[in-house]
This record gives structure tokens, sequence and C-alpha cells, in this order.
């Protein structure tokens, strides 16, 4: 057991929240989100109500004085106001427990503190004889799992016994029993969980706190991988696995439908289950981050394949990582809100766009209206083959002229290494390279510099210009903001085709514009949750 413990990363507890009210708003608001956020919306609360928020060394003692605020009060306070009024005026964080049809954060937390508050818990002081209470404490996490986004496997339920904890009283959760579990190969239970984690932290020189967080932490992080992962893609992976429990409170999906009941399935951290609980993830739309993602998707992917377009649904409905759901939860909900729209790509493009336009309008399904995910002109005259935009917008600027712009997403997928003429018809290629002015050798040093499926994205764009359906044209990467490749390869490509306007968008950068709008503010902040992981 020792041995155990001294191989995991423990660090010293640095500080914690002063008020049972923070504990609280830290466990409700951080599931799906970026800590950061989480954080913050701690602080506005503190500092609305006029609290010290953090004790540690250099802070004054607030725990155990009249300085702590009774949870009651907390409670009173959010009563008095509205959940939707406090969440908007005071925290200014007006997040839900799922992307659709969760309830506000602000509504969970109350719920949370009404719980603890009916329990006989208002201050850290009650904190000790609710645990020693096996009967109190069964009926209270029976009520505090019944809250809206408890996740699968208590993520939620843990991370605030953890919170609440002081250095020596802890409360063992799910993941703190199952890594005792494995470790010891017996089961376990809570109370011998509390004296095991007890000693072995005396007898490696840590507090019972430090040792039981860093078990939850590794046991949090203990996640079924993918061996042929590189870095970023096994970052990645393990984050949409967590979004997957605290969000969906999903299982597990296999890696390919034909395994949905095959014994020895092997099972993703990073797929949606085929169905869960008597629903399918297509009925569900789990993997698509608004009610008017689903929508549109639903009636989207029935125009994308009359254009003979690719849409594989197991990447669509149940592919976490994957850049297409990313690509249709954009445009779902950006459609839906076209002023705040039409500012947000104004301010991404560095230009006054007014209107949304539309090319190819009597040429259903090839037509362009407004915003779409996948996207493609007529083939027969253009590209001649199944190129496709992941996102387009045609779009008018304030001086009248006619606006393209082409979005190739990227999410932890790399460019494809074909070379142009395995990707489509060459025969079509050629007037386009020439017009473009790009020679045979520097078509070959751009595939060389994994630049050529972005070279066809640019063809494509410019294909539509050329034929006179626009004035202008930009072909955007949007890819993760640490995406040092995919930029290398917008550079390259800028560089080798000057005519063409290139530019590479990070998925933060555009949800951080999104944000600032009101009526986007809250999808961008559930989207940033799930799609940019706090920094490692």
């Amino acid at each position: 057991m020792s041995d155990a413990a001294q191989s995991l990363t423990i660090r010293p507890r640095d500080g914690r929240w002063a008020h049972l009210s923070l504990c609280v708003l830290d466990a409700v608001f951080s599931m799906g989100a970026r800590y950061t956020t989480t954080v913050n919306t701690c602080r506005r609360y503190a500092d609305s109500a006029k609290m010290v928020p953090l004790q540690d060394s250099t802070s004054p003692v607030v725990i155990g004085t009249d300085a702590e605020q009774s949870l009651r009060s907390f409670v009173a306070e959010m009563d008095a106001v509205g959940t939707d009024t406090f969440a908007e005026t005071v925290l200014k964080n007006r997040q839900r427990t799922s992307p659709r049809g969760g309830i506000r954060k602000a509504q969970a937390a109350l719920e949370y503190a009404g719980a603890l508050v009916d329990a006989g818990v208002e201050r850290y002081a009650d904190l000790p004889a609710l645990f020693a209470d096996n009967t109190r404490l069964a009926a209270l996490e029976g009520r505090l799992r019944d809250v809206p986004g408890n996740g699968s496997g208590d993520v939620r339920l843990g991370y605030l016994w953890m919170l609440l904890g002081d250095d020596h009283t802890i409360k063992p959760d799910r993941m703190v029993l199952r890594w005792l579990e494995r470790v010891l190969g017996r089961t376990v239970g809570t109370g011998e969980a509390r004296t095991l984690l007890t000693d072995a932290a005396v007898e490696i020189g840590r507090t019972p706190w430090e040792l039981d967080h860093a078990v939850w932490n590794a046991e949090r992080g203990h996640r079924r991988r993918v061996t042929s992962d590189p870095v970023v893609r096994r970052r990645h992976r393990a984050h949409q696995g967590r979004w997957r429990e605290e969000i969906l409170g999903a299982p597990e999906g296999p890696a390919r439908q034909e395994e949905r009941d095959g014994r020895g399935a092997e099972l993703v951290d990073s797929m949606l289950p085929i169905s869960h609980d008597g629903v399918s993830a297509v009925d569900a739309g789990w993997n698509l981050m608004s009610a008017a993602a689903v929508e549109y998707t639903r009636a989207r992917v029935e125009v994308v394949r009359e254009a003979k377009g690719v849409v594989q649904e197991d990447r669509l409905w149940r592919n976490l990582l994957s850049s297409q759901p990313l690509a249709f939860s954009l445009v779902g909900e950006l459609r839906e809100r076209p002023e705040s729209t039409l500012k947000v790509l104004s301010t991404m493009t560095g230009q006054k766009i007014v209107a949304f336009d539309r090319i190819n309008a009597d040429d259903a399904p090839f037509e362009l209206d407004g915003l779409q995910a996948e996207w493609a002109p007529r083939p027969a005259t253009h590209t001649g083959d199944k190129s496709a935009a992941d996102i387009a917008a045609a779009v008018r600027t304030s001086d009248g002229r006619r606006l393209l712009i082409t979005v190739e997403v990227k999410y932890t997928d790399d460019f494809s290494r074909d070379r142009l003429e395995k990707a489509g018809r060459a025969d079509r290629y050629g007037p386009l390279l020439e017009r473009l002015g790009l020679a045979d050798e520097e078509v070959e040093a751009l595939h060389l510099a994994g630049g050529t499926q972005f070279l066809r994205s640019v063809l494509l764009t410019e294909s539509v210009r050329a034929n006179g359906e626009c004035d202008d044209v930009l072909a955007v990467v949007l890819g993760r903001a640490d995406d040092d490749r995919a930029r290398n390869v917008v550079h390259t490509v800028d560089a080798a085709v000057p005519s063409v306007t290139v530019g590479y968008w990070s998925i933060t950068g555009l949800l951080d514009v999104a944000a600032k709008h009101p009526d986007l503010s809250d999808w961008a902040e559930s989207m940033a949750g799930r799609y940019v992981p706090d920094p490692a």
C-alpha cells in the first residue's frame, strides 16, 4: 500500500476554499468546463459576498471563525433573486449541466447546497459528524446524485467530498475505492479505505487529504488508451472521455458499429455507445453541442447524401474526437444566431461582413445558402472529385463584394498525405494550378511539406471564384491553438499561392470571439469545455 502511494504524484495542499458555498460552486461548475472559468466564477461570487475566498498560509484564518459563511445564507441569497438572475448578474456564468436539456449549473448548485443544509451541514465544522453517520451520509449522497449533472461514476460527488475534506478528514469516493481495490486485489469499504489512506499517509509523511487527492487525480487520469496515439491525441482522447463521463454520463462505446453486441468488442474512451438507456446515439444526438445543431445536422445530412457527399455515421454521431461533429455543432448553432454570427465572422476575417449571400442558388443540392457544413459546388463544374469544405460561408462585405469563406476543420487528425493526382481528377486540377502559377515541382514541394490536402481546399475555393460565383475568397484551417504543424501547412501554402488569401483560426480564438456575444456565450463556453482542455 505504501509503495503504491509513493508512486503517485503527491502535491502539498496550497490552499482551500474558505467557505462551503465556494466548494459547491467549484464541484458543480467544473464538470465539463475549463477550470479557469470555474475559478473565476467562484471568485466573482466571493467578491459579490465580500468574502475572503481562500484560506492558505498567507491569508487570514476564516474557517471556524465568524467570517466563515453559513451555507444556509448562500441558499437564501440564491432563493431571493432566483437562479437565472444569480447566474447572470452575480456568477456571470450561465452554463448548463448538459448542452442540451440540462438545468442551469446555478440551479444545480442551489440544489446541492440545499441538500447539504437539510443534512445539517452549514460550515466545515459540521462535516466530521456527517462522515461518521453512515445513515445520514447515504441519504445525502442519494439526494446529491439525483441533481442533474452527476456524471458517471459519481465524479461530481467525489470531487465535492475532496473539496470539503480537511487535511485529516476525508471521505473516499468511488474512484479512490477503485484504486484501492486494484492495489490490494480485493473489495474495500469506505471506512476501511479511510483508515488505509490515513495510515499510508502517515507512513509516507503526507496528510490524508494530500494522498486522497493524489489517488483521485491518478484514477481520474487512469483511462483506456489507444497505443498508437501520439501524445497530443492521447491527451485529447482522455479529455473527451472525461467529458463523456461528466456531462453525458455515458459509458465507452465500441470502435466500430459492427461490434455492437460482439463479445470482446474494442471499447474506446472517445467513442460513444451505440445506445445507452434504450436510446441510440443517432436518435439522441449526444455528439452535437446544441438542439439547433442536432436539428440542422439531420436535415443537412440528407442534402449532402443527395449531392453524393461523404458522411460517416459513426464519425458524426459517436466519435468524440472527430472534426465532423465539431463542424456541424459550429454551423448548426451559428446559423440560429445570424446577426451575432456576422459579427463573429467580421472579427475573424478582419473584414466588415454585413449579410449572408447565396452561391449556386438554382443548383440544389449544391447551393450554398449562407453558412453550411459539408459543402461543395457541383463537381462536374469544378474539381471533378469529392472535395468539399467542412464549413463554407457565402457573405457580403460592406462594399458589396461577394466573399466565399471555406474552412478545413482539424481537431486531432493530421492532414492527408495523398498526392494531388491520387486525390481525384488530375486533369481538372491542371487549369487551376496554372491559374495559381504553380509548377509541378512546386506542387511536389507542397506535398512533401504536408500541404496537399489544404491545397485541394484552396483549389476548390479558387475554382468557385474562377467560375464567377464570388468576387473574393478566403481559405481557412480551423484547428487547435497548439497545432503548430497545421499552422505551418497554412504558412507554406500561403507562401506558394499568394493570389489566394488563406489563414489559420484557432478553435479557442473563435469560441472566445463568440463568447463576447450574449446569445452565443453559454454555447461558446460549453464548446470550450469540450474542445479546449485546461493546460496540461
